[in-house]
């Protein structure tokens, strides 16, 4: 019996492939390694929603060694943090290799995400509290926070209320190289939190993201006001 190399591509998995390496670049560093573990995966009995809450648990123990707020652990964080996105990528691909697609596992996906991305936030904002003292910790996360609720409660409405929403949210991340890359949305959250992490600069982490996701929020609205007509 031949040896099946399993970073070989079936002609199943090459269209996970085609179809998932098309977004941020920092997507990609994700999307590539994940496709031969999904591929593995397929072949047992392990399925995508639990691959999802193994994520999850993963990064509630990234947010564990951020809430320790020193510079050591939060390399550890980022490291683990790196692995619980892996599974964010794997669960997507072996539903998609297996044909297990489905609206409660997006569910399950976005709402753990949520709860997750919330959690790393707070523990961050604990840690460098309990060991700085600095009350900007909480207004910069505060901020960090909300504009990340913000953005996906946008989506969701602008995607509820306008037929045309999917539409216009694929052309402008082909037409604008920023919007494509820099969104203020999970693969840029996570992987600014991984880089920030590892050389111990998280305080400024939170004040960039409590500024720029704000900034970039109000950009996204008044570009969803101007592709749906007049803003006034």
């Amino acid at each position: 019996m031949m040896f099946k190399n399993p970073f070989k591509l079936s002609t199943e998995t090459r269209g996970v492939e085609s179809q998932d390496v098309h977004g941020s670049f920092f997507k990609w560093f994700y999307r590539k390694p994940s496709l031969p573990i999904a591929r593995l995966l397929s072949k047992t009995r392990i399925t995508p929603n639990q691959v999802t809450v193994l994520g999850f648990i993963i990064k509630l123990v990234a947010a564990f060694f951020y809430s320790l707020g020193s510079f050591p652990y939060f390399i550890f964080g980022s490291v683990i943090l790196y692995i619980s996105i892996l599974f964010d990528f794997i669960d997507g691909s072996l539903a998609r290799i297996k044909g297990m697609q489905s609206k409660r596992g997006e569910f399950l996906d976005k709402i753990l995400d949520d709860i997750g991305k919330n959690a790393l936030f707070l523990a961050i904002m604990y840690g460098l509290y309990t060991n700085t003292g600095d009350y900007l910790v909480w207004v910069f996360g505060f901020l960090a926070i909300t504009s990340s609720l913000m953005m996906s409660f946008m989506h969701a409405l602008f995607q509820w209320l306008f037929p045309e929403a999917p539409r216009i949210i694929e052309s402008e991340k082909k037409g604008r190289f920023f919007v494509r890359h820099f969104s203020y949305i999970e693969p840029f959250i996570y992987n600014m939190m991984i880089l920030f992490g590892l050389f111990g600069k998280l305080y400024w982490y939170l004040v960039i993201c409590g500024i720029y996701g704000w900034i970039f929020m109000a950009g996204s609205f008044f570009i969803i006001l101007r592709k749906t007509g007049k803003i006034i």
